[in-house]
């Protein structure tokens, strides 16, 4: 998916990759999906924090969590919290 379509309804925020950390209580399987999304990012990759908006949040529709962005395409995705 490229990342105008994504960002439809969605705030996005760049981070650097080392700032994404495993939360507290995090399963042991969670923080192996998270370390395997960061392993799938590329020198020059951009990285994204990405949230619905609250709209989304109210219809039962939301996400949050991490995207690797390359060439204008998403090319991995880690969601943290869902509704």
């Amino acid at each position: 998916m490229d990342l105008a379509t994504f960002s439809q309804g969605t705030q996005l925020t760049p981070i650097c990759l080392d700032d994404i950390q495993a939360q507290v209580g995090f399963t042991d399987e969670a923080k192996q999906r998270l370390r395997e999304f960061k392993s799938q990012a590329l020198p020059g990759d951009l990285i994204y924090h990405f949230c619905s908006d609250p709209e989304e949040w109210q219809r039962g529709m939301g996400s949050e969590g991490y995207i690797v962005v390359r060439n204008g395409q998403i090319v991995a995705s880690h969601v943290s919290r869902m509704n």
